[in-house]
């Protein structure tokens, strides 16, 4: 996973890897309103940036969520996913929203019934894959 990998790049892949395993500790021993309001506390746009570099980190970040997910030895739930990107963005100055929703009638039944997505503004950035099978019923800013 390391091999070759300025420093820079394991930095990131280790900050990932954290933030993913607390946000998974937290899913199991928080409940979620306590959960909610640690991921919210503090999101405010602190540093202004050029769209195009926000971008670059943006898609960095969930690339990089997506990749070290399926390397640990647990299975981290699309909210886990979006929460630990977000917690990662909010670091950087990045504002973002993670959106919950329902299955939609006609779903096939042995699918996920829930599911959440990470937002910039109205650019879905990590676990859109599905989300058009889902019905937004609440957002966390």
């Amino acid at each position: 996973m390391f091999m070759g990998k300025p420093a820079a790049e394991k930095l990131l892949l280790i900050s990932v890897a954290a933030y993913l395993t607390f946000v998974k500790i937290c899913t199991h021993l928080l409940p979620f309103r306590t959960l909610s309001s640690l991921i919210q506390t503090g999101d405010k746009k602190t540093a202004s940036m050029p769209e195009r570099e926000s971008g670059e980190i943006t898609d960095n970040i969930a690339r990089r969520v997506r990749s070290v997910s399926k390397k640990l030895p647990w299975n981290s739930s699309c909210l886990v996913q979006a929460a630990a990107a977000k917690l990662l963005l909010r670091r950087r100055g990045i504002p973002s929203s993670i959106c919950f929703g329902v299955r939609k009638n006609g779903a096939q039944i042995n699918q996920l019934g829930a599911h959440a997505w990470l937002m910039i503004d109205e650019d879905i950035v990590l676990g859109g894959d599905i989300a058009d099978q889902y019905t937004q019923v609440s957002t966390l800013t």
